[in-house]
């Protein structure tokens, strides 16, 4: 009796859906060049690959960012007056938007990958010139965002996130991930011909659970920094730690 139910265990945590978040691979679809043919204007999507390598389908996917910080130098003034308009605290725990889904949650089956939006830009909403080049703010792709609020929009360049992943018949899986950005629309730098702009995902790694940070810990700080920290303000990511 105990040996069948020791088998049945083993079977199910082997047949069970293990969730993993792909690297960016911008000469895939994970970098998406859009042309709106209405207004005239352009958006540039980040987009990650969330793979099942377990033998079952998994249900109900969705993942959070958990996590922010603002790793780069602080935005110049112009960034800030145009782009930060809210707290990036209010980002922590939000749902991000399956790519060209509608759904909140989705069935991922097993050996099979879907992706989610995690990071885009527009030539429109707020962006101002600089020279020849366009100024634009990066924007996360919120599921269900607060409207008229700006969430979503940030004026940084560079910052750590932390996203997690789960599903209701599997563990949560969590990662940490670097975005970071130009600054201006076809900046220098682009990862890819159809993706201006320069804005990239440059690392992707999973973490322990025990390393999930919240808003807490930032002590109520505003925009992901302490301006009490030793370094310069800068919240040290916990790879740096």
């Amino acid at each position: 009796m105990v040996v069948a139910l020791s088998g049945d265990l083993l079977r199910r945590r082997w047949q069970r859906p293990k969730l993993r978040l792909l690297p960016f691979r911008p000469e895939t679809s994970d970098g998406v060049f859009v042309d709106y043919l209405i207004d005239g204007s352009q958006s540039a999507w980040i987009r990650l690959g969330v793979r099942n390598d377990g033998r079952e389908t998994a249900r109900n996917v969705e993942v959070h960012i958990e996590d922010i910080v603002l790793t780069g130098p602080d935005p110049d003034p112009l960034r800030i007056k145009n782009f930060q308009k809210q707290q990036l605290s209010l980002l922590m725990g939000r749902r991000l938007k399956w790519a060209n889904r509608n759904e909140g949650t989705i069935d991922i089956p097993p050996g099979m990958a879907r992706r989610v939006d995690v990071a885009h830009l527009r030539t429109d909403g707020g962006a101002y010139s600089i020279g020849d080049a366009l100024a634009v703010p990066i924007r996360f792709k919120l599921d269900h965002p607060s409207v008229g609020t700006d969430h979503e929009v940030v004026a940084g360049l560079e910052y750590y996130v932390q996203l997690s992943v789960s599903g209701a018949n599997c563990h949560t899986a969590l990662f940490e991930t670097r975005l970071e950005f130009g600054g201006t629309w076809l900046g220098s730098g682009s990862v890819n011909p159809l993706m201006p702009g320069s804005l990239r995902v440059v690392q992707v790694a999973r973490v322990s659970p025990s390393r999930l940070r919240t808003s807490g810990a930032f002590g109520g700080v505003l925009s992901g920094r302490d301006p009490g920290s030793s370094n310069g303000g800068r919240h040290s990511s916990p790879t740096e730690r």
